[in-house]
């Protein structure tokens, strides 16, 4: 009695089958794992407890920083016309700029508005800001608006 089988079981394993479910189960965990919200670190952004609205009779001095070829450094344009190569300068300029405007009294200083361009190093914005908390000065910042 004869009671071999015609079918013998072949002794090499196929593995494309299951690099195929690999990959799929791959896909899946990609597609569903990206789905998940991202966390962003958490930016304190400024506020303020009195906001207080600029007066357009009261006079402010607009400080623009700008890249400058012709200057190593920044240059500081005070009120639009007056452009000074580095902070030291213009800091100076500034002080000078603000004593006029308190010693006349039918004027009133209001604040300093720093408006700079995008690529400008935040150090260079330091400066003003510094130069407005040193002596009190209110500051105010020009962005342009998000697009």
């Amino acid at each position: 009695m004869n009671l071999s089988s015609k079918n013998k079981p072949n002794p090499n394993f196929s593995m494309s089958s299951m690099t195929d479910l690999i990959f799929i189960l791959l896909i899946f965990f990609l597609v569903t794992s990206s789905s998940s919200s991202i966390d962003f670190l958490p930016i304190d952004l400024p506020s303020s407890e009195s906001s207080e609205q600029i007066n357009k009779e009261d006079i402010n001095i607009v400080v623009s920083i700008k890249k400058n070829d012709s200057c190593d450094l920044y240059q500081y344009i005070i009120n639009g016309n007056i452009n000074y190569c580095g902070w030291k300068d213009a800091e100076s300029e500034l002080s000078n700029l603000i004593k006029t405007i308190n010693t006349d009294k039918t004027k009133n200083f209001s604040a300093i508005i720093l408006a700079a361009e995008e690529s400008t190093p935040i150090d260079e914005c330091v400066n003003v800001i510094d130069f407005a908390n040193k002596y009190s000065y209110n500051i105010g910042i020009n962005v342009d608006e998000l697009k």
